[in-house]
Formats: structure tokens, sequence, C-alpha cells
């Protein structure tokens, strides 16, 4: 299984990635940082020597690449990665991504202070080359808001859980994916394709009404049929 993280820039993916990659011992690979690498180049001068478009193109080739090699891994995506409708389907059908959002007055904060390597936005601050440091806030926040306004329900079509990381509190946003996650170490158990069909045919019939993530369901049930499988065998 691949756990995605995806969200707006600065939302803290490539941070919740290293240290949810650290807690549980899973590779990361940072979307970004993987085709800088293959390319030869960092991202401002991608962008800058050979375009957005092309960077697109490299984006979605890369992505599919990791999916069909990679497995049990960590994925922190670009900010822009799920806007390809074809990256989005992948994502949905291959991963199970989380959406990490922020407040846009803090993504500003950030953005700020991390603007280099960032060429959307030292592009944006260079139009405004005279303003202040309040100026400079005022315009990635208003930047940030509309471009979270337009990329939200994307972001949320992809992903299952939202979480919030205006208040950076690392625990909390691990807590907050890994408790999505009780069946991690279980999901390649023999019992789990016939576990999963059996309680989505009783979803899809009406015969149960689940309130709970199926994930949790189906989760504790092959952990059951593990212990129970331990004991049998002792």
């Amino acid at each position: 299984m691949i756990i995605a993280l995806c969200g707006f820039m600065t939302s803290g993916k490539t941070l919740a990635g290293e240290a949810l990659s650290e807690k549980t011992g899973r590779k990361l690979i940072d979307l970004d940082q993987y085709i800088e690498q293959k390319e030869g180049l960092d991202m401002e001068s991608i962008f800058g020597e050979k375009g957005e478009e092309y960077f697109r193109k490299k984006e979605e080739e890369s992505l599919r690449k990791i999916l069909d090699t990679e497995d049990d891994i960590i994925l922190s995506l670009g900010g822009g990665t799920p806007m390809n409708p074809n990256c989005r389907a992948l994502l949905k059908e291959r991963t199970k991504c989380f959406f990490l959002t922020c407040s846009p007055k803090v993504l500003a904060e950030r953005m700020l202070l991390l603007q280099n390597g960032r060429p959307l936005v030292k592009s944006l601050l260079a139009e405004h080359p005279n303003s202040t440091k309040k100026q400079k806030l005022q315009i990635l926040e208003a930047w940030a808001t509309k471009k979270l306004q337009e990329r939200l329900p994307i972001y949320q079509a992809c992903s299952i859980q939202t979480i919030d990381t205006s208040d950076w509190n690392i625990e909390r946003i691990l807590k907050q994916i890994t408790m999505n996650h009780p069946y991690t170490d279980y999901e390649k158990s023999d019992n789990w394709a016939i576990i999963e069909k059996s309680v989505n045919d009783l979803i899809e019939n009406n015969d149960i009404e689940l309130k709970t993530p199926i994930e949790y369901v189906i989760g504790y049930i092959c952990k059951a049929l593990q212990e129970k499988n331990t004991e049998n065998e002792r």
C-alpha cells in the first residue's frame, strides 16, 4: 500500500512524509525531488529552462513509474499533482491519499519564508519588486486563498481524509494518518481480498449500514483472523 500526501505548497507534505517514514520505517519518495534527480536540475531551473508544461508531463510520467515499481512507501506529492486528471485517477485507484490543508494566512507566511526553490512564488513576488514584507504577505495570502478555492474539491476528491496543518503539531498529524490505517500490517494477508469483497457486497446490497470507515472494519477483521491463525499454529 502507498500512502500519498497531497496539498498546497508549504502545507507540510514533505515534513509530514519524513516524520511518517521515520515512524513506520517506510521509504519516503518526494515526487518533486524525484523529478529533480531524474532531470539533473532543480525545480526552478526546470520551470525556467523547460517550462511548466514540460514539468507537468514529467510529473505524470514519474508518478506512473513510481506506482508501477514501488510498494509500501510514503509518497509526498507536488502541490499541483492532483490537478492533472490522469494523476488524480492514479492517486484514487492506487494510493491511500491524505489531503494536508492549511489556512491561507499561514501558507503565506510559510511561502514567504521558503520561497527559494519555489518558482511560482518567486515569479508572483517578482511582479511586485518594491512591496514591503506586509504587502508580500497580503499578496501571497490572496493568491493562496484563490488557489485553494479552486483546488479544494480536487484535493478532496482524491483523498480519504483532510488534515489541517495550520497548527503544526506533527504528533497529532501522524496520529490522524496512522489511525486511519489499523489494517496496514494485515493488508497483504491471504484473507484480505475475500474479506474486502464480502464487506463491500454487504454494503452494496444494503444488508448493513456502516458509519465507521470500511478500512477500520476490514483491518480489525484481518487482525482477528491473523491472531486466530497464530493461536491455531500454537
